[in-house]
C-alpha cells in the first residue's frame, strides 16, 4: 500500500517537473496553448490513476453501530427528562401545598409521589403531610367536637366511622364555600353567569323551587335558566351540553355511566282513566284489575322506560299496548275519550283536566332528583349540587 502510494506521487511530481520544463522551453504562441492543455491532460491522468485500480464494490459504509449509539443516547436523554418532569411536579405541588399550609399557621412536611399513568404522563399519586401542627389541629378539632376522628399508630393515621361521616358531611359544604368565594370574588366585574336547568312538567317542584331559591340567595351572580323539554330526553340534551343539569326521573339517565344522578324525592305511580272509564270506580289499582284493557302510550321518553313497558305482568294479563301517540298532549286526549288508560309517575298534587288519578300498587316508585354530565362540572353547578345534597341531609327523599 505504501509503495503504491509513494510511485504514485513520484508520478505527479515527475510530470510536474515535466510540464514546467515543457512550458519554458515553449515559445509563446498557439503552440504553448497546446503544450498546456496537453500536459493539464497528462497531469490529470496521473493524478486520477488510482482511481482506476480501486474496487469501489468492496466500500461500504456500516451505519449500524452509529444508529445504535444515537437511539441509545436518545432514549438516555428521554429518561433525564422524565425524571427532570417529574422532579418539577413533586417539587411544585409540594411548594404549593407548603405555602397553602403557612398561610394558615400550619408548619407541615410535604412529600408527594409522581408516578407515570397508563400512557406514559407523569401523574400525583399520593401526598403524604407531617408535621406537629398538623397534630396539634386534628387533636382540637376531636376536642371540639367530642370524639375520635382518627385512629393513630407508629406508621399511619386513618379516618374513624366518625371521622368518615364528618368528612363526607364538610366535603359538599366545601365545594360550596369555594363556589361563594368565586361569586363573591367575581362581583366586582358584575358579569351575571347561566346555568341552564331542563325540567319534567309532571314532576313536583316543591322541593326543587326551595334548592333554586337558596342557590339564588347564595350565588346572587348565577342565574338558574330553567327550560322545559318533552320532545327530546334529559340524557341526549346533558350529553350534548344543551343544558347543564336536569330534573328527571333515574330512567332517564341510568344506563349511560357518564351521567350522575341525586335522587330528591319520589314519584308514585298512576293510572290514569276518564271519569267514565270502567277503572274509574276504583282507590286503588293493580296490574290485576288492569287485565284486559288497553294501554295507551306515548311515543316519548317518559313511556320508554323498560321498568313499566317491559314488565311481564303486562303480557301475563293480556294487556294491550297501544303506542300511536306521537306527543304526550294527545295520548291524553285519547284517555279522555274513554279508550284506554295509561300510566304515569308524578306528584299526588298533580291535576290532569277530566281525568282521574288512581294509585298504581305493583309498580315502586320512581326515584326523581338532578342529573348531571360527571365531565364537565363547572364551578357554579358544584354549588347547586352541594345544596342540593345538604337539603337531602335535612330531608330525606320521600314520595311526594
Amino acid at each position: 500500500m505504501m509503495a503504491a502510494a509513494r510511485a504514485w506521487l513520484t508520478a505527479v511530481v515527475s510530470v510536474t517537473l515535466l510540464l514546467s520544463v515543457v512550458q519554458t522551453l515553449t515559445p509563446k504562441g498557439s503552440l504553448r496553448k497546446i503544450t498546456s492543455f496537453v500536459g493539464g491532460l497528462l497531469l490529470l491522468a496521473v493524478l486520477l490513476r488510482p482511481l482506476g485500480s480501486m474496487d469501489l464494490s468492496a466500500v461500504s459504509l456500516n451505519l449500524d453501530a452509529y444508529r445504535q449509539t444515537v437511539e441509545q443516547r436518545q432514549a438516555e436523554l428521554e429518561q433525564e427528562g422524565q425524571k427532570e418532569l417529574v422532579g418539577l411536579i413533586e417539587a411544585e405541588l409540594e411548594s404549593y401545598i407548603s405555602d397553602k399550609a403557612a398561610d394558615m399557621g400550619l408548619t407541615l412536611r410535604v412529600q408527594v409521589t409522581v408516578e407515570p399513568d397508563g400512557s406514559g404522563v407523569p401523574v400525583p399519586v399520593s401526598v403524604e403531610l407531617t408535621g406537629p401542627r398538623s397534630e396539634v389541629l386534628s387533636r382540637w378539632l376531636e376536642t371540639e367536637l367530642g370524639v375520635t376522628l382518627f385512629n393513630r399508630t407508629h406508621r399511619s393515621v386513618e379516618l374513624t366511622a366518625a371521622g368518615s361521616y364528618f368528612y363526607k358531611q364538610m366535603e359538599p359544604l366545601l365545594r360550596q364555600l369555594e363556589a361563594i368565594v368565586q361569586t363573591v370574588q367575581s362581583m366586582n366585574a358584575q358579569t351575571p353567569k347561566l346555568i341552564n336547568l331542563l325540567v319534567r312538567r309532571l314532576a313536583d317542584y316543591g322541593k326543587l323551587t326551595q334548592i333554586i331559591k337558596n342557590y339564588s340567595e347564595t350565588c346572587p351572580l348565577i342565574h338558574v335558566n330553567i327550560l322545559t323539554q318533552e320532545d327530546r330526553g334529559s340524557r341526549q340534551l346533558l350529553i350534548t351540553g344543551e343544558v347543564e343539569m336536569a330534573f328527571c326521573y333515574q330512567y332517564e339517565v341510568e344506563s349511560d355511566p357518564k351521567l350522575k344522578f341525586l335522587p330528591i324525592m319520589e314519584s308514585q305511580y298512576y293510572v290514569l282513566v276518564s271519569k267514565t272509564h270502567p277503572l274509574a270506580a276504583y282507590k286503588y289499582l293493580t296490574f290485576d284489575d288492569l287485565a284486559g284493557q288497553k294501554l295507551i302510550l306515548a311515543n316519548t321518553e317518559l313511556h320508554r322506560n323498560p321498568r313499566l313497558i317491559t314488565r311481564p305482568q303486562l303480557q301475563a294479563k293480556k294487556i294491550v299496548v297501544q303506542t300511536v301517540y306521537t306527543s304526550f298532549d294527545s295520548m291524553l286526549i285519547a284517555v279522555q275519550s274513554g279508550i284506554g288508560f295509561t300510566i304515569l309517575p308524578c306528584s299526588r298534587s298533580k291535576k290532569f283536566s277530566g281525568l282521574l288519578k288512581i294509585p298504581l300498587k305493583d309498580v315502586r316508585p320512581m326515584p326523581l332528583g338532578i342529573a348531571w354530565y360527571g365531565a364537565r362540572m363547572s364551578p357554579e353547578l358544584e354549588a347547586f349540587i352541594a345544596l342540593a345534597e345538604k337539603q337531602n341531609v335535612e330531608q330525606p327523599p320521600a314520595i311526594v
